[in-house]
Order: C-alpha cells, then sequence, then structure tokens
C-alpha cells in the first residue's frame, strides 16, 4: 500500500486557493463615486484657499513665525510699495496724494 506524497507546488497551490476563495471579498463599485467625489471636492477646495492666499500675497508662499525685525521690514516694504511682500530699491517714502 502506497500513499501519494502530495508535492510541495500543489500544497502551496491548495493552500493559496484556499486563502483566496474565503478572503476575497468583492468591490463595493456603488461606494467609489461618492469617495471619489469627496476626495476631488477636498481637492479642489483645497487648491483654490491656497490659489486665494497666493494671490493675496503676490503669488509668494505665506510667511509663518516672523520675528519683529521680520514686521518692523514689512512694515516698512508697506510704507515704500503699498503692500507687505513688495520691494523697492527707491528709499524715499512717496508721499500720499493732497486731498485739498
Amino acid at each position: 500500500m502506497t500513499m501519494k506524497v502530495p508535492r510541495m507546488r500543489e500544497m502551496r497551490e491548495n493552500l493559496l486557493d484556499s486563502w483566496l476563495s474565503t478572503t476575497t471579498m468583492p468591490v463595493p463599485w456603488e461606494a467609489l463615486i461618492p469617495t471619489a467625489l469627496l476626495v476631488s471636492m477636498f481637492a479642489v477646495t483645497g487648491t483654490l484657499a491656497n490659489v486665494s492666499f497666493r494671490a493675496q500675497n503676490q503669488w509668494k508662499p505665506p510667511r509663518y513665525h516672523l520675528e519683529h525685525f521680520e514686521v518692523s521690514l514689512m512694515e516698512r516694504d508697506k510704507k515704500l510699495t503699498g503692500h507687505l511682500r513688495g520691494q523697492t530699491s527707491d528709499p524715499a517714502i512717496p508721499q500720499p496724494p493732497s486731498s485739498s
């Protein structure tokens, strides 16, 4: 009486087939459309917020953690150019228009 000893390849294939048949779940296609809409709306909102912040800042990234020296330079730039991020090489402060 001889017993057939299964080969390792057959054992692995049987194990893989049994594992796949018990763990594979169908893809919930009906949930992908709302998920895609939600993700795309977050992306659009973030992009529009970034564009808005940069547009108000002369298309430059925002400044964080400003020290007193940087704030004083920004106030000087505001007086010289009319914008906190504007820079000029002319050291004279322009005269405001007369109101008479």
